[in-house]
Formats: structure tokens, C-alpha cells, sequence
């Protein structure tokens, strides 16, 4: 207790404080959160400084090197943006605050702005002009600091890797087993344990055979009905599966990749075989406008179309058993029922493709093609963003929002890589979801802001869409399934089809309704009359 710094004078005996605790979650911590604790309240008693439980904010086993999940330093600090009910914020060291030279600035200023007495118990800053600078000079070592842990530990887990461990244990992938075993000692004598592994004499072997079918070109309709189909028990399950390098024994730790870290379950014949055919899948994948089937035989929804009771995207689908005067019958079905061949995994119906498109076509024609829906959708969205420092405001906060999901991915991917954590891939898909999402909201809050800002007479607005119109009905006419495309998602950005029901959600080709060129196109208007 005595080699920790008094409080400074604008805290005397008497004052209200708050306290922040915090730790990594390492065995090597400088001091518990417990001991902190303890610290604290022992350093406040001893001052007169009055500190009740219910202001002692803790975060336990959260990294100081972002904000990020620390849900009691972000409560803290809202608190005290709100209303001042503190007169000044205890903590260990600096170090409990951030471990980011940015962060800790940023937080710190913040407070003290507020008239809140930011202390630390034990580092020495003194007092004078220079306070500021030595101040600076503790977050950047303590931002460092944190560096050469980070390179220490993944130095060491590279050596464990290397050493033909696998770094946290982690789950096996399918055809492997963990085989636990001690390799060392802890400081205190407990033991230190390794996890390596060795490849099951189960399902070793069905991942052999998997990836043998799989560079036949077997289908997974093929490969789940032989044994090996038993690995997963739905197609979802082969995503990643014959992507994982694991399976050539090789392990991974972050950028580090060690050959003959386990045994291998696949030989790289047959590896590249399979990669081969998976790069030529993917060039043709269903969300693919080049896709065989969709460049062949084009269906006009396709792409935009998705099932109104599931979700899933809907396919084209033609009959055999049942024909027209022009030829086959032609439906959209969807594509749950058509991809698992199991047809209670959607109550969607088959649906008429030519009733399907021309309820489409027209709706986009005479309602959405209209000088009338397109001002009516400009002067909505003026109202909506009448305040352009909301819409700002709103650009701002999803690109942020981006950024964030960016950096999940980003450590996702890392995990994934350290581990084959089968939660963390699934966790991974629902960041890129979001990540999908956000990038949609913050498209459409762009346009929406570009909407706003139109100056366009309703003359001119006639003559852009009367253009859409005929170039759509041309190639209508020409059966120019992709030329039709091209224009309806102009106009349509998503549709949700049912037996009998559409949903569709408009948008509008903001840069054909610039002011500029839309002048210009009326201006080409009135030469040609």
C-alpha cells in the first residue's frame, strides 16, 4: 500500500470516486481483478475516499487492446457522459484502462473534460508541464507491451505447432481424433498438456474415400449415399470440408503452415484433383450470372427472386410430364425443396415461370416506370432525409458498423486458422451475413441520400424512363431473357415469390436521374422535336 501514489489534491478526503478493474484472462496477470478489488477499496479507506460497491465496474478476462465485449468500461463511461456522479476514477494502472495508445488518450481526455479526476495508483507521473508527456509515454509501453506479449504467443504456439502440437487443443476435423499428453510443467508443478492428432480408424478412412469420389467427379448426391456419406448429415457439412488443408497433414498457426504436422488422410493428387473441380463449381455457383444453366437457359427472375415462405433462391425448373403449345412447362420452384430432394422442406408450391414473369413485368412497368411513382419516391425520401446531418450521421455509424464486422472477420479467420473451431466458422457465417447486410443498408442509404438531393423536372423524369421503358419492351420482344434482366434490376432489387403472392422491393437507377444528365437528356429531347 505504501508504494502507491496518493491521490491528487482535487481528490481530497471525503471525494466520491469510481473504480475500474480489469484483466486478460492469462495466468500471468500483474494483478487479479479480485486483488484489484482489494487494492482499491484498502487505497480508498485509507484516504477517505468514498467508494460504494455498486461503483466498482469490472471487466474479467477482456483484452485491453480494443473496447470491444468490455460491456462495464462502456457502461462506466456512458454514466459518466450522461450526468457527473463522480468526482474522480480509480485504477490500478493505466494499463486497466487500454492497452492502446489511441484508446487510453481518447477515454481519458474524454473524462477529464468532464471534470472527472482520472488516477492511477501506481504509475508515477509527476506533477508540472511535462505530466502530460510521461503520460503518453506510459500508454505507448503499455501498447507495446502488449505487442511483444501478442509476438511471444504466437511465437509459442508456432513452436508447440511445429513441435506437432496443436495450439489450444481444438476440435479435430472429421477423420481425426485429439490424443491428450503432458509435455512439461507449469511454474507450480501442474502439468503441462499437449493435444495432438491421430487419425481415426472410424472415419479416417470415409475421408479418404470422400475426397477419392469427389476427384472422380462424383456428385455429393453420390458421395452422401456411399459410406462416407455418414461424415455429415446434410450437404452444408462439405462447404469447408474439402478446402481444410488439415486433411494434407498439414497444421496451421496463424501465417505458419508445418508440413507432416499429422498424418496425412489425402495425398495431393488427389488434393489438386479436388481443388480443381471445386474452383470450376465455383466459377458456375448459383449466385453466378454466367452460371450454365442460367446463361443457356435464361429465366427472367432468376438472381432476384427468393422463395416468400423460406427465403432460399428461386430456381428454374422444367417439366417433363407436362408441356404447352410453345413446348415444355417452365416453373420456378424453390430451392430447398429442389436441392435437398426433399419436398416437405418447404410448403412453397410450383409456380407458373410466364404467369410469374408477365405479373412482374407488368407491375414494373405501369406502376414502378411511372413519372408518378418516381416523384412520389423522391419527395419521400427529401422528408425521410430532410436533416442531411442525419443522413451523414447514418453513413457514418454503418460504415463504422462495417469496420467492426470487419475486424471480427479478420480474427474469425484467424481462430479458424489457430484451431478449426467449428464455432467460430459458424460464427464466421453470421458475421459475413451481417457484413453482407450492412453493406446493402449502407448502399441504400447512399442512394436514398443521392435521391434527396435530385432537382428534375417531371418532363425530364419522362423522357429517362420513357428510354427504360422502350429498351425493356425491345428486348422483350427480341426474347432477350438477359437484356430484360439487365434493366428489371435497374428497378427491382429483391423479390419474394409465392404460388400467388409477390413482394418485390423497388429501387431506382440513381445515376441515370442526376440532375446533369438528366437535363441533358431533356435538352436532347426538345433538339429532336
Amino acid at each position: 500500500m505504501d508504494s502507491y501514489k496518493p491521490p491528487p489534491k482535487e481528490l481530497p478526503p471525503g471525494s466520491r470516486v469510481i473504480a475500474y478493474i480489469r484483466d486478460s484472462g492469462g495466468d500471468k496477470q500483474e494483478l487479479s481483478t479480485l486483488d484489484q478489488r482489494n487494492e482499491i477499496k484498502a487505497y480508498c479507506k485509507k484516504f477517505a475516499l468514498l467508494l460504494a460497491e455498486s461503483d466498482i465496474f469490472e471487466d474479467t478476462a477482456k483484452s485491453g487492446t480494443s473496447t470491444v465485449k468490455r460491456d462495464e468500461f462502456e457502461r462506466m463511461i456512458d454514466l459518466c457522459r450522461k450526468e457527473q456522479f463522480t468526482q474522480g476514477l480509480l485504477v490500478w494502472s493505466f494499463s486497466r484502462i487500454a492497452r492502446n495508445t489511441l484508446d487510453a488518450q481518447f477515454f481519458k481526455s474524454d473524462l477529464r473534460r468532464r471534470g472527472i479526476i482520472v488516477h492511477s495508483m501506481s504509475d508515477e507521473i509527476p506533477e508540472g508541464p511535462y505530466a502530460h508527456l510521461v503520460e503518453v509515454m506510459i500508454d505507448t509501453a503499455n501498447e507495446e507491451k502488449s505487442r511483444q506479449t501478442s509476438r511471444d504467443s504466437k511465437r509459442g504456439l508456432a513452436q508447440r505447432t511445429l513441435a506437432g502440437y496443436v495450439p489450444g487443443g481444438g476440435t479435430p476435423p472429421r477423420g481425426y481424433r485429439a490424443v491428450r499428453e503432458i509435455i512439461s510443467s507449469h511454474r507450480d508443478g501442474s502439468p503441462r498438456i499437449g493435444t495432438k492428432w491421430e487419425i481415426d480408424p472410424e472415419t479416417g478412412p470415409l475421408v479418404t474415400l470422400a475426397f477419392r469420389m469427389r476427384a472422380q467427379g462424383k456428385s455429393l448426391n453420390e458421395i452422401m449415399q456411399a459410406p462416407c456419406g455418414n461424415l455429415y448429415k446434410n450437404k452444408t457439412g462439405w462447404t469447408t470440408f474439402f478446402r481444410n488443408e488439415s486433411y494434407l497433414g498439414i497444421g496451421k498457426s496463424g501465417e505458419t503452415k508445418v508440413q507432416d504436422h499429422h498424418p496425412a488422410l489425402v495425398d495431393l493428387d488427389t488434393w489438386n484433383a479436388v481443388q480443381t473441380l471445386r474452383e470450376q463449381i465455383l466459377k458456375r455457383s448459383a449466385g453466378n450470372p454466367l452460371h450454365p444453366k442460367r446463361y443457356h437457359s435464361p429465366s427472367l427472375l432468376s438472381g432476384m427472386a427468393v422463395c416468400v415462405h423460406c427465403g432460399t433462391p428461386i430456381i428454374r425448373e422444367v417439366s417433363g410430364a407436362r408441356s404447352t403449345k410453345s413446348g415444355k412447362w417452365i416453373a420456378y420452384l424453390c430451392g430447398a425443396k429442389r436441392n435437398s430432394g426433399n419436398w416437405q422442406a418447404c410448403e412453397g408450391k410450383q409456380i407458373q415461370a410466364a404467369k410469374a414473369d408477365a405479373a412482374i413485368t407488368r407491375a414494373v412497368l405501369n406502376s414502378i416506370m411511372t413519372v408518378d411513382y418516381a416523384v412520389e419516391w423522391i419527395n419521400q425520401i427529401r422528408e425521410q432525409l430532410s436533416d442531411d446531418g442525419e443522413a451523414q450521421r447514418q453513413q457514418q455509424n454503418t460504415r463504422q458498423a462495417l469496420l467492426n464486422c470487419d475486424k471480427a472477420i479478420s480474427r474469425l479467420l484467424d481462430t479458424i486458422e489457430a484451431t478449426d473451431s467449428a464455432t467460430a466458422k459458424e460464427r464466421l457465417k453470421e458475421r459475413e451475413n451481417e457484413h453482407a447486410r450492412l453493406q446493402f443498408e449502407l448502399t441504400m442509404i447512399k442512394s436514398r441520400h443521392k435521391a434527396s438531393q435530385l432537382e428534375i423536372t417531371p418532363e425530364a423524369l419522362e423522357f429517362v424512363l420513357d428510354i427504360w421503358r422502350g429498351n425493356f419492351i425491345a428486348a422483350r420482344n427480341q426474347n432477350d431473357i438477359r437484356g430484360m434482366q439487365n434493366i428489371l434490376r435497374q428497378f427491382v432489387s429483391k423479390i419474394e415469390l409465392g404460388y400467388n403472392t409477390a413482394r418485390i422491393w423497388y429501387t431506382y437507377p440513381i445515376e441515370a436521374f442526376t440532375a446533369d444528365q438528366s437535363r441533358l437528356d431533356y435538352a436532347a429531347l426538345r433538339d429532336r422535336q
